[in-house]
């Protein structure tokens, strides 16, 4: 459902910050 798919974004901005996608 939504709380999965919500999990889901978490974890891929995370990947992205952590790569430093984000700023």
């Amino acid at each position: 459902g939504y709380n999965r798919h919500f999990t889901f974004s978490v974890k891929k901005i995370r990947s992205t910050v952590s790569q430093g996608g984000f700023s």
